[in-house]
């Protein structure tokens, strides 16, 4: 027996999609960030409320900066820094894409998805704006998800089972655009973007 549709229930929708695909993002980011306090604290080494008294509010880029000095000051094994390094770097690619969406806000055009400074921007010469899609946010929350196994796997190297050995070995699977600026805006007046904000004779 099928279940009733709820009354006033929406189709689904390109937006649908695309907060799908955030929330999905948001939710690994936020994994992400939890689990690289949790590598902080595991290198230094300190029983866990002491080591929290020094991270806890910290923001991850100084939370992966300290963490950077831990590694070098207790010569951590050169394998593992290397780990390191590569998802640190993965981590600020993604971050890219977690700050364009929460601070600017994603607007849906047909396939893509468009987050720019129009309407925070001091001037017309200072707009940028990132031009991604649904399936790239998705790709980026995979890779957060695997950022997360990986860090887990660090700290507990004992752990071993086939979705771990998966992501250890493949590809990152995002990669953050260059911004679109001005200049490169006013070359192609075609963008969803431009279409849908482009100001009247009477705005200009």
């Amino acid at each position: 027996m099928k279940a009733n549709k709820p009354l006033g229930a929406p189709a689904p929708t390109q937006d649908s999609s695309y907060y799908a695909a955030l929330g999905r993002f948001i939710h690994w980011f936020t994994a992400t960030e939890a689990s690289v306090h949790s590598l902080f604290r595991h290198f230094t080494g300190l029983p866990e409320w002491e080591a929290r008294a020094i991270s806890g509010g910290m923001r991850i880029s100084d939370l992966m900066s300290m963490t950077r000095r831990l590694m070098i000051a207790k010569k951590t094994d050169e394998a593992v820094k290397l780990e390191v390094e590569r998802l640190f770097g993965q981590i600020g690619e993604v971050e890219k894409l977690r700050h364009a969406l929460v601070h600017r806000g994603g607007n849906v055009f047909g396939a893509e998805v468009v987050a720019s400074n129009l309407m925070t921007m001091a001037a017309v010469s200072g707009y940028d704006s990132l031009h991604t899609s649904v399936a790239e946010i998705g790709k980026a929350a995979r890779d957060c998800q695997a950022i997360f196994l990986r860090i887990g796997h660090i700290i507990s190297p004992e752990r071993s089972d086939l979705e771990l050995a998966t992501e250890l070995t493949r590809p990152w699977l995002y990669r953050h655009p260059a911004p679109r600026h001005k200049a490169q805006a006013s070359r192609s007046t075609s963008t969803p973007q431009a279409r849908e904000h482009r100001p009247s004779p009477s705005q200009e």
